[in-house]
């Protein structure tokens, strides 16, 4: 019974008062796991109808194979469940098996293979992963109203509404292509000083100026969970990855609604300077008044210096160009000046432009087709994203 790991993790997690979203009975099988542990003094929204018939009811799927295509899915979790869901996975794949005891003495349940950021990325995995997310990708894409999904969190925890005021998670919206460290150090400021419950890592379908180029986007998300499950966010909080159907902030506030109840979360944007005078750019909007209203409504904003622009040149424009939702905005001070600079464009063209020669003389599948270690340290990305990027030749050069 408890081979996998998943029943002990279910019933240690959920216990009375356990909040439960509307979004994760969506996922087909959920219930077969929650069914027998969900008990009469389980929380669940009042606005949700017959969401404990439809988790206790009849299981809907029975194969191993479905119950991984399921938990891969999950919107939401449970604290505690992310991991055992990571476990479970890998336990069907022979990849990686904790059992109960194991985990009743606290062993540190991730895999091996990510404990060492230098060691090479588990082909199979990063497979399973983009064709994961290629799923969720097409499933997003093809909604009409503002939509989102969650493709992978570290550590999901479901947390129920605080006394005063609502939870507040940071939403780092980005073409992620590739994730650099000035991405990392928003994220990380954001967390540090407005003690966020949790940070998001929002991908959307389609760009207002951009076409997708570089990178696909099942290979960014790639990077991103490969950073997520690196050593290098050992010490991180909650950080979910999500996708969204439609590009501009104000679909993207109303999108995330599907994951974080409205009720308990309240998302606070992290922005660079350029995507905020982007932001109250006119040309984005039919009627920019109706739209920047129903964004702050439910959002709020921190914005972060770049390159040659100073705080005081921020807080001039937030307040004279942000329509009178100043009070909505923050500024903080990225101070170190190699990461304000650093910019994904650098990073593709840098890998493109050392890798130019060999694809002049040598084919893309060659194994001496490779970036100089020399380039791939100076590369202002996370270990996991080089390693990820060197390993799958993303932004080579070909002939």
């Amino acid at each position: 019974m408890y081979g996998s790991s998943i029943p002990l993790a279910l019933y240690k997690a959920v216990v009375p008062r356990t909040y439960i979203p509307l979004s994760s009975i969506r996922v087909k099988g959920l219930h077969t796991h929650l069914g027998p542990y969900i008990g009469p003094n389980t929380y669940v929204p009042g606005r949700v109808q017959g969401l404990k018939d439809q988790i206790t009811s009849p299981p809907l799927c029975h194969t191993r194979a479905n119950h991984a295509h399921a938990l891969r899915a999950l919107p939401l979790s449970v604290d505690g469940l992310s991991q055992a869901i990571y476990n479970y996975n890998n336990s069907i794949n022979g990849t990686f098996r904790l059992d109960h005891n194991q985990r009743a003495r606290g062993r540190d349940s991730s895999p091996a293979r990510y404990k060492n950021p230098n060691m090479a990325l588990d082909n199979e995995h990063i497979q399973d992963i983009i064709a994961h997310a290629s799923k969720v990708l097409e499933r997003v894409a093809t909604s009409d109203k503002p939509t989102s999904a969650l493709v992978y969190s570290n550590r999901f925890k479901c947390l129920p509404p605080k006394a005063e005021g609502k939870r507040s998670v940071g939403v780092l919206s980005a073409s992620f292509n590739p994730m650099t460290l000035a991405h990392v150090t928003m994220a990380t400021m954001a967390r540090d000083t407005h003690d966020l419950d949790a940070v998001t890592l929002l991908l959307t379908v389609k760009n207002v100026d951009k076409s997708v180029f570089g990178a696909s986007l099942p290979q960014r998300l790639a990077m991103l969970q490969a950073f997520l499950e690196s050593s290098e966010t050992a010490h991180w909080g909650q950080t979910d990855i999500v996708v969204c159907s439609h590009p501009r902030f104000v679909e993207a506030a109303q999108a995330l609604g599907d994951i974080y109840p409205t009720d308990v979360w309240r998302p606070t944007f992290l922005l660079g300077y350029d995507t905020l005078t982007r932001f109250f750019d006119p040309k984005y909007y039919t009627d920019i008044g109706k739209s920047l209203e129903t964004f702050f409504g439910l959002a709020e904003v921190i914005v972060y210096n770049r390159d040659d622009v100073t705080v005081n040149d921020v807080d001039e424009f937030i307040h004279t160009q942000s329509h009178g939702y100043d009070a909505q905005i923050d500024i903080l001070d990225i101070k170190d000046q190699n990461l304000q600079c650093a910019s994904s464009s650098e990073v593709r063209e840098c890998v493109k432009s050392e890798t130019q020669s060999q694809a002049q003389s040598q084919t893309p599948q060659s194994a001496d087709y490779a970036l100089p270690r020399a380039t791939t340290a100076r590369l202002c990305v996370p270990t996991a994203v080089k390693e990820f990027i060197t390993q799958f030749k993303v932004y080579y050069a070909t002939r």
